[in-house]
């Protein structure tokens, strides 16, 4: 007798989503969904006298409009997620007296190893590597000049911020600046803007029709 669970994980993907799709389609979520986006989140375009919107166009826009709202959503989170990430690998260097190049920590001291996010800031956030130096990198351009390019290795390398720069990495680095309250509000204010934009839009564009065909000679 076939495992319900293999049978699943073994099943085409694509009659999955064609699945969902055709759940999605006929659900109230969908309908609602739906009564949002064509209400509040479409432009209804209409016909000018000096310029003119294809039906092409005014698909391709108000298709990125939904769009739009989920990304600035998703990168609110994102970005105060990765933020209080960097901010709690600040504060752990500070708590473990990592201020000089010999009493820097690896990043598996840090409990940071795993961390996609605090790897990708060491090496390309520039905020961040103004206060967070790497002991084997700094030694390496001492001998090589800084011309020379170093890859570090976060398996051993070792990270410190500088006495005089630890007030500076405090105060940059405080996690009170990134809280959750900034993505409710982006959640709730961005599809208010966007509504709102979406509402005025073809007035707007009206008014500009009718002042080129004033002013035009």
């Amino acid at each position: 007798m076939s495992n319900p669970v293999t049978v699943f994980l073994l099943a085409d993907s694509s009659s999955f989503w064609e699945q969902f799709a055709g759940w999605y389609q006929n659900s109230t979520l969908g309908e609602l969904i739906s009564y949002f986006k064509e209400t509040y989140f479409s432009i209804r375009f209409g016909a000018y006298d000096n310029f003119s919107v294809t039906e092409q166009t005014a698909n391709i826009v108000n298709k990125i409009i939904p769009a739009l709202i989920l990304g600035i959503i998703i990168a609110a989170v994102a970005t105060v997620f990765c933020r209080r990430g960097v901010c709690r690998f600040v504060k752990t260097l500070v708590e473990k007296g990592a201020l000089s190049p010999e009493t820097g920590v690896t990043l598996f001291d840090t409990g940071a190893f795993r961390s996609t996010v605090i790897r990708r800031k060491l090496c390309r956030d520039a905020f961040l590597r103004k206060v967070v130096l790497c002991r084997e990198e700094q030694e390496f351009l001492s001998k090589n000049g800084s011309d020379k390019s170093y890859q570090i290795d976060f398996t051993k390398d070792h990270f410190y911020i500088p006495e005089d720069l630890k007030e500076r990495a405090e105060l940059r680095f405080n996690p009170k600046g990134s809280t959750w309250l900034t993505v409710v509000l982006t959640v709730v204010l961005t599809p208010i803007v966007v509504g709102l934009f979406c509402r005025f839009m073809p007035n707007i564009l009206q008014l500009i029709d009718s002042l080129i065909s004033y002013f035009a000679p």
